[in-house]
């Protein structure tokens, strides 16, 4: 299945590098020419036929962004948020969002905006009264955009202790050794961002070929909302955007027993 992401560059690259879930932003709505880079970059994104569609809001309502981001750091003064939909019967769907949203992020923080991804914690009510929803489709995220107020202190950090797991704990299986080509794509989707920054991805490779699994054990869905698979379309952007940059081409496939699987040509 093809989900390669058109140009990667050492843009984006940096940018996974440097980026962080923003909260605080600047009263200030964005420039005319930012407005015009996000909406050119949703409609080639929305031209994939992977059941998605994208769409930018501009809205103060910040009663839209609720539950824990409210309580460990509400956003507060975001210009706009883009609204990621999706068609319940496409097959992988929040994998999908969660892929080309994150891609959508990377390409705005080069542009230096800033943003934060929030899924399971807006008012679906209110998001929903500024978009059309044909049938079958569903509001899976937002993601709230603007410019980082001087001062932004990221207090999820102090919710998830501000740390990420090495890779020593990310595997889904120890190996033996890690194959050169693997080791920066690995180190770009460890830097993933995820809900409560648990990291619900592990990986597993070979000499040719790498996997991704959904983790066990962390808090169930009644603790905390959140979708695995979402996180994991995040982290397998990040990925992705690591082997594109080594030049080296490869093929990606959903499967049934795991997330997906990356194998080199």
């Amino acid at each position: 299945m093809k989900v390669g992401i058109v140009m990667a560059t050492t843009d984006l690259k940096e940018a996974i590098m440097n980026r962080k879930s923003v909260r605080k932003y600047e009263k200030k709505m964005l420039t005319l020419d930012d407005q015009a880079f996000i909406v050119n970059k949703i409609n080639a994104l929305n031209k994939n036929d992977m059941g998605i569609k994208m769409s930018l809001v501009f809205q103060s309502d910040e009663d839209v962004f609720t539950g824990i981001l409210g309580s460990y750091g509400k956003i507060t003064n975001a210009p706009a948020y883009i609204v990621l939909i999706g068609n319940k019967l496409a097959p992988h769907i929040e994998s999908h969002i969660g892929y080309n949203g994150e891609q959508l992020v990377l390409e705005c923080l080069s542009q230096g905006m800033s943003s934060c991804w929030v899924a399971g914690t807006f008012s679906s009510s209110k998001v929903s009264k500024q978009v059309t929803l044909e049938k079958n489709e569903k509001i899976y995220a937002i993601i709230a955009i603007g410019y980082e107020a001087k001062g932004e202190v990221d207090t999820m950090k102090k919710l998830s202790k501000g740390t990420k797991k090495p890779l020593d704990e990310l595997w889904y299986k120890v190996p033996s050794t890690i194959p050169s080509v693997f080791k920066e794509p690995l180190e770009l989707a460890r830097l993933a961002p995820s809900a409560m920054n648990m990291q619900p991805w592990r990986f597993e490779v070979n000499e040719n070929e790498l996997s991704i699994h959904f983790a066990s054990g962390i808090l169930s869905k009644k603790a905390v909302i959140y979708s695995k698979a979402l996180d994991c379309g995040i982290a397998l952007c990040h990925l992705v955007i690591g082997l594109e940059l080594s030049g080296v081409p490869f093929s990606i496939d959903f499967k049934d027993d795991c997330f997906v699987t990356i194998r080199l040509a």
